[in-house]
């Protein structure tokens, strides 16, 4: 379930929880959310609320530049995941533009960096190819 819309005003904005920095930008196609610091269990329910707002408040794409994140956790993840779920139910995209380093590598590991490419396509997830290691591909089964 969505939270209730709070309306913003479009200009932009500057809000910050301990260690998280967020700016809103609005532009011409959408808007760009700048998020800066670390992303943690401690402040991921402000990053739910301003996505939130953003997503009520602005019409268009929806662009993260996360070029400055220099932590994310699976609390972080999550928050980007629901946001892009809202996002994609509105028909709306919701891209990454910049990714830090680690924030690129926790994407990757995940599996979940696809979601947030521009062009992808609402219900589209990643792969999940199971893969057997070689060694256990000629393997006898075992019956016990």
């Amino acid at each position: 379930m969505t939270p209730p819309c709070t309306p913003v005003s479009p200009t932009p904005q500057q809000t910050a929880a301990p260690g998280l920095h967020l700016g809103v930008d609005p532009c011409v196609d959408g808007v760009i959310v700048t998020i800066r610091g670390e992303i943690d269990l401690c402040n991921s329910l402000h990053l739910r609320s301003v996505l939130t707002t953003v997503l009520c408040s602005y019409e268009g794409a929806v662009t993260l530049d996360m070029s400055a994140v220099t932590f994310c956790d699976c609390s972080g993840l999550n928050e980007l995941l629901r946001a892009r779920h809202q996002a994609e139910g509105e028909g709306r995209p919701l891209t990454i533009r910049a990714a830090s380093r680690r924030t690129a590598r926790l994407l990757e590991l995940t599996e979940t960096a696809a979601l947030f490419r521009p062009g992808s396509r609402p219900g589209q997830g990643p792969s999940r190819t199971v893969r057997r290691p070689a060694a256990d591909q000629n393997a006898e089964p075992h019956t016990g």
